[in-house]
């Protein structure tokens, strides 16, 4: 067709039409939507300029090789390139002048010899006289040597560590062992070794992990890979159509998921294993612009819920609609990038990058810029924040982070082995943290403020075995063949046994005293039944009631009933976008809407079946959706006002005549601590902080009485003293005087010393506190194997002398017994943190009916209905009654002590707005109660930490001693600076990118507030199950991998939240059409040296086609080479954090784009 045109219709009938010069180079390409990209070419064939269908053009040049030197995109932005006369790379050059890479070669051989970065970093190469890699040597001069056969094999490798790793091979060069050994510190060597075995094609058919356990795999004639059987023997099917598409999966407890393509290899339909159908559409240009998700008339397609995306002619996204026909915009420079995203109310977010394609502003909708400074090696080093502070980070040679320093001026420093393990973190006061690793990279032992020592030890596969605390309590854990853990023995010699189906989901779990908790699945894997079987005695004592707790689901799996085992029931309604409408029980229905953004917008109580009256509830959001008033049904109002970070400054609440009734103005440090708090009528308080912003002082002048409560801590955070002066006396729960306490090795807190005596503590050997002695008498605490609280007898701080708990299959408190009499909890699973809808007498009779929304919303008791006015932390501080006026008032000190009250309306929820506990003096925080007399914990958190942050590492503290700017609504981490937090828990799905910029906390915080809003059990997981998972965070040396994965986060809605499965999900998808609008040749900077990422990953249960099609995973192209090498990075991070597959339930990690720092990874230790 030289110098002539060609059309070429595909299978689906789309004719594209094809230009030639006489050379046969194509001059032009239009699809069969009429889109035409046009190039032109030198005399030699070179393209010289590439115009896309909306006239963006980028231009080429060459040298007399041929190679290409320059590339110019639309924006006159010039990449410069360099080579040798051997045509091999020499240095790469970005438009604004900075050399970004450069290479040296051996001019004999063409071996890269030296590779350096924009900063000029060195990484060396070394080889034999065969051209064989012998040597590489880092920047920091840590040396890797690999040694070769005499074909050539690589059969060794030293790591700078000294572990040694060796491989054996067949005659045709492939891997049959791989040995990696190791000497542990007290100079005991180890070793594992897996093996692999291959058929006559090369297929790997067996492999043998180092315990012997043996999977097998099987393959058709194509090369295909058509099963795979696990070490425990469950065997996975695959089958595919005549063009190598996946067409089937046949699961081992025989389950089948469907794929159909269209003749181009398009996925148009998926049929999961419950038989549901999600379908694809295309356009022309096969880029998929609908999707067609099921519903409850599987044959008629017409009225079921649908996403559409909408493309400009150069293929990029400029659209989404929602199922609600809610539509967000996007808009992009001609390079490009995305410039700007106005969501379904016309606010506009604006990002600006510079010419190497980092970003380097983003303005919110409410018009504050936050600036990003990056290093010529394209790490951020600087992050200029809208109210004028930054936030500094420093890399050594390696791009590890070494020192990152707060708005304040605070610095933490970060030290790191030879293989870039983090060994040590000393914080802003100088206190070092230790970490000691294995050969494996395992973390084997740390050393906290104090000198305390927790070690840990590994069998050959990585898998925590055990776990040492400073005094010496020890805990185990066994695994079956497939890695599954199948017991865990903890510190005082309880062991719980798991077991799971064929599909690696968890059922019958064993508890001691013949306790056992089966689970039972629907045919997606949702969780249909949990049953309790124990004796009465034995459930007494495991704090658990028998019988069955179900649940329901609709079309789109979305949880429509729980049923409880004593016969209470709640139910849920959801709208086509998966928004909750409905909650409804026995005594009470509520109504939800929601505005255009998918953001709660009114909460009615109903008070009729229709729904048609009750009482409503507004909320009202400013641009960056943060809380703006909240309209209660009682004509009472509250409003929020924040600063430039969208942290709150101003909160007001007026009573049904107008009058003020609460107004607490916040002074924020440069960190945004907040300094002093103004309420009315003229109390202010202040407060003081040490460098790691403990609470050290809070200073009261209030009419009613002035009170200064002052506290000193150790090296990692326990409290020392607390010394409390009230003038004229101290009211309430708040006591006068000096009070000194004394710990052990393990954080425990053993003795306090104070105005009216000693108290003394005495815990088993989970840590738990199992005997109170105090001057008012002793107390005893009861525990479970889970370490709930179950029993508590003895002088407690009501009149009561013995309090009994149980916990529902969702692990909530569910029945509270004082003395005989008995109030039950009806406890909605699904929010975010779990929440009492009902609280019942020992019959059944209500006692206390509760509307939730973001908050609490009001109560409604014999005495009439109330409602909730929380302050800047979410501490009810006034109740009103129906007619809006105030009938109760409560001011709290800052650890939650009550220290005022008027009225008399009974209400247990109180502090942060967690239910208080009047027999205990606890405040129920789910997970754990919290004692806020002491700041503390009565029990172990069974989350153990973030190595960066040694402060989480405690396991006892209360919100690193910071209860003015954090909460712990989980009784595990601490959430987020209240002053930034406020918006993120009322309005998770729009946050502004400021929250993932102001700190790497208020990022992390911020990722882990939006995980669990949408789907049933994500919090519970994230509560009991994670405690804090792993995190992968993708930095700027991969700059437009985290630009996605942002992007995903705050623009998609999707979760960190991730779950390794093996095998991992199939890539040969994205070859086809379902993906090529994102990703394929209409994509403007898609094709050579481009790669089609996806978020979540493959290798993560979230990931994959099925979830593509649910809308739950995004794709973008982005450089083949950070594809690959953040690829690489995740196997290590999976690897080196012991990350489990197919286990779900056990073991979550997450992953996030940050701009704080490059790519790397935190392990979170290994749960109990």
């Amino acid at each position: 067709m030289i110098g002539s045109d060609e059309t070429l219709t595909d299978r689906n009938g789309n004719a594209t039409v094809y230009i030639y010069d006489e050379r046969g180079n194509v001059l032009s390409e239009t699809n069969a939507l009429g889109e035409t990209t046009t190039r032109t070419y030198d005399e030699f064939g070179n393209e010289l300029t590439r115009t896309d269908p909306l006239g963006h053009t980028w231009e080429m040049a060459y040298d007399e090789r041929g190679n290409q030197t320059e590339e110019t995109n639309p924006l006159g932005e010039t990449t410069e390139s360099a080579y040798n006369d051997r045509g091999l790379l020499t240095s790469q050059t970005a438009p604004d002048g900075t050399v970004v890479m450069s290479n040296q070669y051996d001019p004999n051989t063409g071996n890269l010899t030296v590779t350096a970065d924009g900063l000029g970093h060195q990484t060396e190469f070394i080889y034999d006289a065969s051209g064989n890699l012998t040597r590489t040597i880092d920047a920091a001069g840590h040396e890797t040597r690999n040694f070769y056969d005499g074909q050539g094999n690589l059969v060794g490798e030293i790591d700078p560590a000294g572990t040694e790793t060796t491989y054996t091979h067949d005659t045709m060069g492939r891997v049959l062992t791989e040995t990696v050994s190791w000497t542990d510190a007290d100079g005991i060597e180890h070793s594992a070794t897996t093996s692999h075995v291959y058929d006559a094609a090369g297929n790997r058919i067996q492999t043998t992990d180092a315990l012997g356990a043996v999977s097998q795999f099987e393959y058709d004639e194509a090369g295909q890979r058509t099963a795979e059987i696990d070490p425990l023997g469950r065997r996975t099917e695959y089958e595919y159509d005549s063009r190598g598409n996946q067409v089937l999966i046949r699961h081992p407890d025989g389950s089948t998921e469907t794929s159909e393509y269209d003749p181009e290899g398009n996925l148009i339909a998926e049929t999961d294993r419950a038989g549901r159908t999600t379908k694809m559409v295309y356009d022309a240009a096969g880029r998929l612009i609908e999707t067609i998700l099921p519903d409850d008339t599987p044959d008629d397609d017409s009225d079921n819920p649908r996403r559409y995306s909408i493309h400009d002619a150069a293929g990029r996204r400029v659209e989404e609609v929602d199922e609600r026909g809610n539509s967000t915009f996007y808009e992009h420079d001609a390079a490009g990038r995305n410039t700007k995203v106005i969501d379904a109310l016309g606010n506009e977010t604006t990002y600006e990058y510079d010419s190497r394609g980092q970003r380097t502003a983003m303005t919110d909708a409410r018009g504050h810029r936050t600036e990003y400074v990056y290093d010529q090696a394209g790490r951020l080093i600087r992050t200029l924040l809208p109210n004028g502070t930054e936030t500094t980070v420093t890399y050594d040679a390696l791009g590890q982070k070494i020192a990152e320093i707060d708005p304040a001026g605070r610095t933490t420093q970060f030290e790191y082995d030879e293989r870039g393990h983090l060994v040590a973190v000393i914080d802003a006061l100088g206190q070092r943290t230790e970490y000691a690793y294995d050969g494996q990279g395992n973390r084997i032992a740390q050393t906290d403020a104090n000198g305390h020592t927790t070690m840990w030890t590994f069998d050959v596969l990585g898998r925590t075995l055990s776990r040492t605390l400073p005094e010496g309590q020890t805990e185990t854990f066994q695994y079956d063949l497939a890695g599954q853990r199948t017991a865990h023995t903890d510190f005082k010699g309880q062991t719980v046994e798991f077991f799971y189906d064929e599909l690696s989901r968890p059922i019958p779990t064993e508890y001691p005293a013949d306790v056992v908790v089966e689970t039972r699945y629907t045919a997606s894997g949702q969780v249909w039944e949990i049953e309790v079987t124990c004796t009465p005695a034995a459930c007494a004592e495991a704090g658990k009631d028998p019988g069955i707790t179900s649940h329901h689901f609709d079309e789109r799996d979305r949880l429509t009933r729980i049923d409880y085992p004593d016969s209470r029931w709640i139910e849920y309604a959801w709208d086509e976008a998966g928004n909750r409408t409905e909650v409804r029980t026995q005594n009470e229905r509520t109504r939800y809407t929601f505005d255009a953004l998918n953001r709660m917008s009114t909460v009615m109580a109903c008070a009729n079946e229709s729904c048609s009256e009750g009482a409503e509830t507004v909320y009202n959001y400013n641009p960056v959706g943060s809380l703006q008033s909240v309209e209660h049904a009682n004509a009472t109002a509250t409003d929020y006002q924040y600063d430039e970070l969208n942290r709150l400054t101003l909160l007001r609440t007026w009573d049904a005549t107008g009058q003020l009734i609460q107004r607490q103005q916040f002074h924020l440090g440069a960190a945004g601590h907040r300094e002093m708090v103004v309420e009315i009528p003229q109390r202010v308080v202040e407060y003081s902080y040490d460098a790691l912003y403990r609470l050290t002082e809070e200073k009261v002048t209030d009419p009613n009485g002035d009170r200064t409560t002052s506290y000193s801590f150790d090296a990692t955070g326990n409290r020392l003293s607390r010394v409390v002066s009230c003038d004229p006396a101290c009211t309430g729960e708040v006591e006068a005087g000096t009070t000194t306490y004394v710990y052990d090795a393990n954080d425990r807190l053993l003795e306090e010393t104070g105005p009216t005596g000693n108290t003394v503590y005495t815990y088993d050997a989970n840590g738990n506190t199992t005997r109170k002695t105090s001057p008012d008498g002793i107390v005893d605490y009861d525990y479970n194997a889970d370490d709930r609280l179950t029993r508590a007898t003895g002088a407690m701080e009501s009149t009561a002398t013995e309090t009994a708990y149980t916990y529902d299959a969702h692990g909530s408190r569910q029945r509270q017994t004082a003395d005989g009499i008995t109030s039950r909890f009806l406890v909605d699973p699904t929010h975010e943190h779990a929440q009492v809808l009902e609280e019942l007498d020992g019959a059944g009779n209500p006692i206390a009916l509760y509307v939730i929304g973001h908050e609490r919303i009001s109560q409604e008791r014999a005495e009439g209905v109330f409602n909730y006015h929380g302050d800047g932390l979410g501490s009810i501080r006034h109740l009103t009654d129906e007619t809006g006026l105030e009938t109760d008032r409560f001011v709290y000190e800052a650890y939650g002590l009550l220290e005022h009250r008027e009225g008399a309306t009974p209400n247990t929820f109180r502090y942060t707005g967690e239910q208080y506990d009047p027999n205990l003096g606890f405040y129920y925080l789910r997970a754990r109660y919290y004692n806020p007399e002491t700041g503390r914990f009565p029990t172990m958190d069974t989350y153990q930490g973030r190595i960066h942050e040694p402060q989480t590492l405690h396991k006892y503290l209360y919100v690193h001693a910071d209860p003015v700017n954090n909460t712990d609504p989980s009784g595990l981490m601490a959430l987020a600076e209240a002053s930034a937090g406020f918006a993120v828990r009322t309005n998770l799905r729009t946050m502004a990118l400021p929250s993932f910029a102001l700190t790497r906390r208020a990022a992390l915080a911020s990722a882990f507030a939006a995980v669990g809003t949408a789907t049933f059990m994500t919090s519970r997981r994230l509560e009991e199950d994670t405690k804090f998972p792993p995190i992968f965070l993708v930095g700027s040396n991969h700059p437009d991998v985290r630009n996605h994965i942002q992007s995903a986060h705050l623009e998609r809605g999707i979760k960190p939240v991730v779950n390794l499965i093996r095998p991992p999900h199939s890539r040969r998808w994205l070859r086809g059409g379902l993906a090529r609008g994102v990703c394929g040749p209409g994509l403007t900077g898609a094709g050579t040296g481009m790669d089609c990422d996806e978020f979540p990953m493959a290798t993560h249960l979230q990931g994959g086609r099925e979830n593509f099609l649910a809308g739950r995973v995004s794709l973008k192209a982005v450089p083949l080479s950070q594809n690959r090498s953040v690829g690489q990075m995740v196997g290590q991070f999976h690897s080196v954090c012991n990350i489990e597959a197919n286990t779900p339930g056990l073991r979550s990690a997450y992953v996030m784009g940050t701009t704080e720092s490059t790519t790397h990874f935190i392990c979170g230790v290994n749960r109990r």
